[in-house]
C-alpha cells in the first residue's frame, strides 16, 4: 500500500444507451464525485477525478494514475453506470490487487451488502460521503482499522461487516466545491440546445451545473433520497451560492446555471435572497432549476418577478400524475390543481417549465393515464413555455412502494449488475401494459405538435392539426380504437426521436 497522499475518482457513465456520446451531457458535471474530492483537497490530498465521458481511454487513464495511489473511488447510480464503473473496477483488481476499491453513491447506499459482494468491489462508503471518504483515505493511509469509520460496509475473510451509519453533516460546514477538478470549458454546454429550445433570451448560454443543497425533507414513496439524507435538508447560505456563482462567471465565462439540487426551493426565502444578491452585485447570470408544485405555489406574482429579474428561467416540475389518487399513492401531499396553477403562473412570467410525469405506477388507477393526459393538453398544447417527459416507474428499493412492486411481480435482481437496466426509461413491472402505455405516450407528442410558419409547411401543418384535433377527440372519448393516427405518429417519433432531458439526480 503507498504512503503517499493521492486518491483516484471514477465517475462512469450515467446511461451510454440514453446518451451516446458525452456532446450530449457535459454540461452536468460529476457533482457527487466532485463534493469528495473537494474535501479531499481541502485536506491536502493530491485528487485525480476522471469523468469517463471525457477520456478517449477512461480505462488507460484510470490504471496510468493509480501507480502510487491509495485507492480508487467510484460513483454509482441505479442503472448503467454499475456497468461501467464495474469494467474499470474489475480491472483495476487484476492489475492493482492491492488497491482498494471504494464504491458510493446512491445504489451502494441503497444495498451496501450486495454491492460490496461484488469480488471487484472492496468497500461501500455510505450516504453523503465527503467526512466518510476522507477518514476511510486516512485510514488506509495509516493501516488503521475500518470499524473506526462511521458508514462503512466492507468484507474481511469472505465476511461483510457494516458500521453504524455517519450522522449527516450541514454542507455549510464543508469546503467550495473545486471546479478545478475537471476541465469546465470541455464541461460548458449550450444548454437550450438540451431541451429543443433554439434560444434562451434570444441567445444559446453556456451552462454548468452546480449543486447549492443536500437532501430532501419529503417521503414521497418512490423515492430513496431518504436513504442518503435521512429526510434531512441542508441548504447554503445565500451569500455563499452568490460568490460561488460569481467565481464561475468570472472565472470560466459561465453564462447559466443549471441547478442539480433535488428541490431548490425548499425554503423559499433563500432563493430570494439569492435573486436579490445577484442583482445588488450586476452578476449576469441565467438559471434553472427543479421543484415541487407545492414550493412553487409560495410565490406570489411578485416573487416571480423577482426570480426572473434575478436570472431563472427554466423550472422543472415534478408533477408527476394528474389524478389526485395516484399522487396520494405517491404520497406527495399536492393537488394537480397546484401543478396547473404554478405552470399557468411562472409561463405567465416568462420563465419555462418542463413537467415530469410518472406511468406505471402501482395500485393506479386505470382513470389515471387519461386524466394526466387531459392536464398534459390543457398546460403544454397551446403554450410554447411547456415542455414534458413521460417515465416510467422504477423500483428502487428503500421506501414501500418498492415493497409493493415486488408483491406485484418485479423480481429484485440478485446481483449488482442486475441492477444496470433498472431505469426509468424501462418498464419493470410485469403487470404494465407496454403497449398501451406507448399510445399514450404518442398522444401527448400529437397535441404537444406546433405548426411552423411558412407556405411550404402548408402541408405539414395541415397533418399537424388534423393530428391535434385527433388526439383531443380521444381524450374525450377515452379510446385508441382505429389507431390510424398512432401510426403515423409512431412513424413520425421514429424518424426523428427528440433528445430526452438530463434527470436531475446526474
Amino acid at each position: 500500500m503507498s504512503d503517499g497522499k493521492k486518491v483516484v475518482l471514477f465517475y462512469p457513465y450515467p446511461d451510454p444507451q440514453a446518451f451516446p456520446t458525452y456532446e450530449d451531457v457535459k454540461f452536468w458535471v460529476p457533482l457527487s464525485t466532485m463534493t469528495v474530492g473537494s474535501n479531499l483537497l481541502h485536506q491536502g490530498y493530491e485528487v485525480v477525478l476522471i469523468d469517463q465521458r471525457m477520456e478517449n481511454d477512461p480505462l488507460k487513464r484510470v490504471l496510468a494514475e493509480l501507480e502510487g495511489a491509495l485507492c480508487l473511488g467510484v460513483s454509482t447510480i441505479t442503472g448503467a453506470s454499475i456497468i461501467e464503473g464495474l469494467k474499470v473496477s474489475e480491472e483495476v483488481k487484476r492489475s492493482h490487487p492491492k488497491t482498494p476499491i471504494i464504491w458510493g453513491g446512491v445504489h451502494p447506499t441503497l444495498l451496501p451488502e450486495q454491492t460490496v459482494a461484488h469480488p471487484a468491489v472492496d468497500i461501500v462508503a455510505r450516504g453523503q460521503g465527503e467526512v466518510t471518504m476522507s477518514e476511510l483515505v486516512k485510514t488506509l493511509a495509516t493501516g488503521a482499522h475500518l470499524e473506526q469509520v462511521e458508514g462503512v460496509t466492507f468484507k474481511r475473510e469472505g465476511r461483510v461487516f457494516s458500521t453504524p451509519a455517519r450522522p449527516v453533516t450541514d454542507i455549510n460546514d464543508f469546503p467550495s466545491l473545486s471546479y478545478s477538478l475537471i476541465n469546465v470549458e470541455r464541461h460548458m454546454e449550450t444548454f437550450s440546445e438540451m431541451l429543443g429550445r433554439r434560444s434562451i433570451d434570444g441567445r444559446k448560454p453556456k451552462a454548468i451545473s452546480y449543486n447549492s443543497s443536500f437532501g430532501c425533507p419529503y417521503n414521497c414513496r418512490f423515492c430513496s433520497e431518504h436513504v442518503m439524507s435521512g429526510g434531512k435538508w441542508f441548504g447554503l447560505r445565500a451569500d455563499r451560492v452568490v460568490k460561488e456563482i460569481r467565481h464561475l462567471v468570472e472565472k470560466y465565462g459561465v453564462e447559466m446555471i443549471v441547478f442539480a439540487d433535488e428541490n431548490l426551493f425548499v425554503k423559499p426565502s433563500r432563493v430570494k435572497d439569492i435573486c436579490r444578491l445577484l442583482l445588488d452585485q450586476n452578476i449576469e447570470i441565467l438559471w434553472a432549476a427543479a421543484s415541487r408544485p407545492d414550493n412553487l405555489a409560495r410565490f406570489d406574482d411578485s416573487d416571480i418577478n423577482l426570480l426572473y429579474r434575478g436570472g431563472c428561467r427554466l423550472i422543472f416540475v415534478g408533477a408527476e400524475s394528474g389524478c389526485q389518487k395516484t399522487l396520494d399513492l405517491l404520497n406527495k401531499r399536492m393537488q394537480p390543481e397546484v401543478t396547473e396553477l404554478v405552470t399557468r403562473k411562472f409561463t405567465e412570467n416568462n420563465i419555462a417549465i418542463h413537467l415530469s410525469y410518472m406511468l406505471a405506477v402501482p395500485d393506479e388507477p386505470k382513470e389515471s393515464a387519461w386524466q394526466t393526459s387531459r392536464q398534459v393538453n390543457r398546460l403544454a398544447s397551446d403554450n410554447s413555455l411547456v415542455t414534458l417527459v413521460y417515465n416510467y416507474y422504477s423500483p428502487y428499493p428503500g421506501n414501500d412502494l418498492f415493497d409493493r412492486a415486488v408483491e406485484l411481480g418485479f423480481t429484485p435482481p440478485q446481483s449488482l449488475e442486475g441492477w444496470a437496466t433498472v431505469v426509468h426509461r424501462n418498464v419493470n413491472l410485469p403487470t404494465v401494459d407496454v403497449a398501451l402505455f406507448r399510445k399514450f405516450d404518442l398522444l401527448r407528442f400529437m397535441f404537444t405538435l406546433k405548426p411552423k410558419p411558412g407556405l411550404r409547411n402548408l402541408l405539414g401543418n395541415m397533418v399537424v392539426l388534423l393530428l391535434r384535433i385527433s388526439a383531443r377527440i380521444r381524450l374525450r372519448l377515452k379510446t385508441f380504437a382505429l389507431p390510424l393516427d398512432l401510426f403515423l405518429m409512431d412513424m413520425v417519433t421514429k424518424k426523428k426521436p427528440g433528445r430526452r432531458p438530463i434527470a436531475m439526480e446526474e
